[in-house]
């Protein structure tokens, strides 16, 4: 994301998802925090929390890429059994269209670390609706972390 905190919020969306990275428990927390007054984007702050002790905050994103921004379902996906990548989505839509950029997030040595960004579109007109959905799969191959497969399924009816 590329803008700045908006002055003010009203907190549009907050999401906490349990995590593991490098094998150890950690909590990832998503604020939306709306709209940003010098970009397109909005402002969404993810952040990286150790809870073993007293809560630690370790990093923190901004990782709005579009107006409204979510843990997208399933939210993370284990990549190993210490490991877990976190699933986002900034999304936003206009009268018949819908746009949506999915990043998929690793935490290394308490750090956030962009893998991957899939973006779909969705778009619903009288003549005919076209979606986009996405569907993740880890493959386990004896590396460290497993593949993770990403598959968009385009549908027009």
């Amino acid at each position: 994301g590329g803008g700045s905190p908006p002055e003010t919020s009203g907190l549009s969306n907050a999401g906490v998802l349990a995590i593991k990275a490098g094998g150890k428990d950690r909590l990832a927390m998503l604020y939306d925090l709306g709209d940003s007054p010098d970009s397109a984007e909005g402002y969404a702050v993810l952040a990286l929390y150790d809870i073993t002790d007293r809560p630690k905050l370790l990093d923190v994103v901004n990782v709005a890429l579009d107006r409204g921004t979510y843990f997208r379902e399933p939210g993370k996906l284990s990549v190993g059994p210490n490991d877990d990548i976190v699933i986002t989505m900034s999304a936003h839509f206009n009268s018949s269209q819908n746009y949506a950029i999915t990043p998929l997030i690793m935490v290394r040595d308490d750090k956030f670390q962009l893998i991957d960004m899939i973006s779909t579109f969705d778009e619903n007109l009288c003549a005919y609706s076209r979606k986009q959905d996405v569907a993740f799969q880890t493959i386990a191959d004896g590396q460290p972390y497993a593949a993770v497969k990403v598959t968009v399924t385009d549908a027009t009816v």
